[in-house]
């Protein structure tokens, strides 16, 4: 193959690369900004869910605490 064919379908193939481009790129930033804002709202979840947490196990706490009280009464 003669490098002027080469070069023709390298051409080609950036033409087409560039083309392609031209509506690829703004799809995939917007998939990019859905995908950023997923990400912001399974971290507010996230947050929520380690709050839950945090207060289920002083709860927890607090309610062995109670229990060993009232197993020394009942000694």
């Amino acid at each position: 193959m003669s490098e002027e064919r080469l070069a023709e379908i390298r051409t080609r193939a950036e033409a087409a690369f560039i083309a392609a481009a031209r509506t690829d790129v703004p799809e995939l930033l917007a998939e990019l900004d859905r995908l950023r804002a997923q990400v912001e709202e399974l971290n507010a979840d996230n947050d929520e869910l380690r709050d839950k947490l945090s207060a289920v196990e002083v709860e927890n706490d607090d309610l062995r605490a109670e229990i060993i009280d009232l197993e020394e009464g009942a000694r």
